[in-house]
């Protein structure tokens, strides 16, 4: 990033100068030093070579300028423009994440950031939402030709399948993956054991629990897939539906992670609805609704008196805890999924569901 405020200030101080010193031999005001010193505003660029000079350094010294960017950073970036979104013009706001991308252009964990920024809140932003999964997906194909990490080729190789798949190219998923799952060796068990052997056993504790945390939310993640693909074997579509809730229940996942616990939810209804067993759809509607209905703004991640030692690990992720959508998209949007979709028809129209109807009409409104 361009640090010259930084670098001006530690300049003026080493030299024990005032503001007003520096401002009078560039020929501009105290406040626009002071600006610049707190990052308010940057020198023009005619000022660079005289303050250069000034400060008897280089223009590169004192721009202190890097392409790449710290995972810190990067999720702070991610966070204002995140919430730009959610206050300002999209239009205005897609022209500051296309600036971002052009400046950090070689920095690996930006591209992946500002992709998933795009695939997150497509359908908040100006046109045709193809178009920025288009995007998305030309992003993660650059990261292979900036980066040989191989946990940020793993990744933008996932996502890039992810975009395939929404883009409905199922042979370009396949081709990018593979044919069959691949076997899992988690990382974090390895990593864990290493610090376990160094000594530092509460960072053997909390990247475990990050490894926890992170597997419950896919296992319950592939459950929700997996209930629509056994609605023809409803024996299986029920046990399913069981182990399911079993694991909201064991790891209270509708407190730590609620969209999670609330897409399950919502495919059990959907698949009981298929089923015309209108008992099962308001079961599953009473377990989600107040979950939805409560849904905090911001609506953040964090950890729990079981994952107590997983709020570091949230922080230094890209998103830095904040879901990728805000409680009222989620809620207006999926209530209006469920009130409109094609299985659960025929059992909305029975008189003991019509107050879980009206409650979803409701956030309709949200």
């Amino acid at each position: 990033m361009l640090n010259v405020g930084t670098v001006i200030l530690a300049q003026r101080k080493a030299a024990g100068l005032t503001q007003q010193a520096v401002a009078d031999f560039l020929g501009v005001s105290k406040a626009s030093v002071s600006k610049w010193e707190t990052g308010q505003s940057y020198p023009d660029i005619t000022l660079l070579p005289l303050l250069a000079s000034f400060f008897n350094i280089t223009v590169d010294e004192l721009l202190a300028y890097s392409a790449q960017l710290s995972d810190a950073e990067v999720a702070q970036l991610y966070r204002q423009l995140q919430a730009r979104l959610l206050k300002e013009s999209a239009a205005v706001v897609y022209q500051a994440i296309e600036a971002t991308i052009h400046r950090y252009y070689a920095c690996p964990n930006l591209v992946l950031s500002m992709g998933l920024l795009l695939l997150n809140h497509s359908d908040l932003l100006p046109g045709d939402r193809l178009t920025y999964i288009q995007e998305a997906q030309a992003l993660f194909a650059h990261v292979p030709t900036i980066t040989q990490t191989p946990t940020l080729l793993d990744k933008a190789t996932k996502l890039a399948a992810m975009c395939d798949l929404m883009l409905q190219q199922p042979q370009a998923v396949l081709a990018k993956l593979g044919p069959t799952a691949p076997e899992v060796m988690p990382a974090d068990s390895l990593i864990a054991g290493a610090y376990q052997q160094l000594g530092q056993v509460d960072q053997a504790i909390a990247t475990l629990q990050s490894g926890l945390y992170q597997n419950v939310a896919v296992m319950l993640s592939g459950l929700t897939n997996y209930l629509q693909m056994t609605i023809a074997a409803p024996e299986r579509f029920t046990a399913t539906v069981q182990r399911g809730q079993a694991l909201i229940e064991a790891f209270k996942v509708a407190t730590l992670n609620p969209i999670v616990a609330i897409n399950f939810w919502s495919s059990a209804a959907v698949g009981f609805g298929a089923l015309n067993q209108a008992d099962q759809v308001a079961q599953q509607l009473h377990l989600l609704l107040p979950v939805l209905q409560t849904l905090p703004e911001p609506l953040t991640l964090h950890g729990d008196d079981y994952f107590d030692q997983i709020d570091d690990w949230l922080a230094a992720t890209e998103t830095a805890g904040v879901t990728p959508r805000n409680s009222g998209h989620v809620k207006a949007e999926l209530a209006q999924l469920l009130l409109t979709h094609p299985a659960l028809q025929a059992v909305f129209k029975q008189p003991a569901l019509a107050p879980l109807q009206a409650q979803l009409k409701e956030l309709t409104h949200d």
